[in-house]
């Protein structure tokens, strides 16, 4: 898509997570020319997200329809699988083909089951821990590791790099 001006639309994307690493991730897609649509279970915490453009949603699934990713930034790994494929959650609304992009703390085995569990429903699953602190979010300097199938994490690297200074593709879902 092209918007006025002939330079290229940017996706819209949506954001599951908004604590002291994932706010400064998600303000970093606002800043960087994306239409973010954003999720927390602490409903005050998309406030300060809405105040610069992004939408706020009224439940996981709520921003995952028509987004090309969704990205996690919550504590744990049962916390991304509730977001992701319970009542209500990510996978009831997003695209075939949408990008699950996993930022949380994540055991390797869940990561690979959910990984599957995505795949069987279409979904291209990314894990991609971060590093640097709040600090590094806020300057767009954290090291990510993305897993998943090679072309998955290339798309979502994309993405990853308006937060994350350094990139490494690390293999399979898991790695």
């Amino acid at each position: 898509p092209v918007v006025e001006g002939g330079a290229a639309a940017k996706p819209p994307l949506a954001w599951i997570g908004l604590g002291r690493i994932g706010a400064p991730m998600a303000e970093r897609l606002v800043a960087a020319g994306y239409r973010l649509s954003v999720f927390d279970v602490v409903p005050t915490a998309m406030d300060a997200l809405v105040a610069i453009g992004a939408r706020a949603a009224t439940s996981p699934g709520d921003p995952a329809a028509g987004a090309q990713a969704v990205c996690f930034c919550v504590s744990d790994g049962e916390a991304v699988e509730s977001a992701a494929f319970g009542v209500d959650g990510v996978a009831s609304q997003a695209s075939r083909g949408a990008l699950l992009i996993d930022h949380s703390t994540t055991h390797p085995e869940l990561t690979r089951t959910m990984s599957r569990r995505a795949e069987d429903l279409g979904l291209c699953w990314v894990d991609a821990p971060v590093s640097g602190g709040i600090a590094a979010a806020k300057n767009g300097t954290l090291a990510a590791w993305l897993g998943g199938q090679r072309e998955h994490a290339e798309r979502a690297g994309k993405f990853v790099t308006a937060y994350a200074g350094r990139t490494n593709y690390m293999g399979p879902s898991g790695s």
